[in-house]
């Protein structure tokens, strides 16, 4: 599969805003994403792509709108 078609660049602040609001500390969003924290970690300082697996568990996880932390994706 193509790789472009399954990993984005997702926005670092608004994920990172999406855990702060929530109230969720690196190490509990983490479990609750199915990741290690140097992952989490990555995607909130915008290193590393996300997998579209993981963004729409960011909005289940989040309690946010999927597409919210793509917006950085398609507003180029």
């Amino acid at each position: 599969m193509n790789k472009q078609l399954t990993n984005f660049f997702i926005n670092p602040e608004i994920l990172k805003w999406a855990r702060i609001t929530i109230g969720y500390s690196f190490e509990m969003a983490a479990k609750k994403l199915g990741v290690d924290v140097e992952k989490l970690k990555k995607w909130e300082e915008g290193l590393e792509e996300a997998p579209i697996r993981k963004i729409r568990k960011f909005g289940e996880v989040y309690k946010r709108a999927t597409t919210v932390f793509l917006l950085n994706n398609f507003l180029k």
